[in-house]
C-alpha cells in the first residue's frame, strides 16, 4: 500500500477528527503527542468511551480490523492541551 503522510492534529475538549473516513484504508497508526492524554474512538467519543492514549503511546489498526470510518479523539482531561499524529496506509 501507499503510506499517507502524517497529520498532526490539535485535540480539543470536544471530539476532534483525527482521520477522515477512507474506504481505501488498510492500516492506520495514531500516536498521542501530548502533553496531555487523549481518548480515541468513533464519532461522539467521550473521555470515558474510547481508548486512552498517554503521551508517547500509539495504537495500530490493521487488517482485518482496520476501521474505514472516521477516527476521532478528545482530550482525556478537558483542561490539558493535547495533540495526535495519524498515519494511514492505502
Amino acid at each position: 500500500g501507499t503510506l499517507r503522510p502524517g497529520i498532526r492534529t490539535a485535540v480539543g475538549a470536544a471530539p476532534t477528527l483525527v482521520l477522515p473516513e477512507n474506504p481505501a484504508r488498510t492500516a492506520a497508526l495514531i500516536q498521542c503527542i501530548g502533553p496531555g492524554s487523549i481518548v480515541v474512538g468513533v464519532r461522539g467519543v467521550t473521555a470515558t468511551t474510547g481508548l486512552l492514549l498517554a503521551p508517547g503511546e500509539a495504537m495500530e489498526l490493521g487488517n482485518p480490523n482496520c476501521p474505514l470510518e472516521a477516527i476521532w479523539a478528545i482530550r482525556a482531561v478537558a483542561a490539558a492541551a493535547a495533540s495526535a499524529t495519524a498515519l494511514e496506509v492505502m
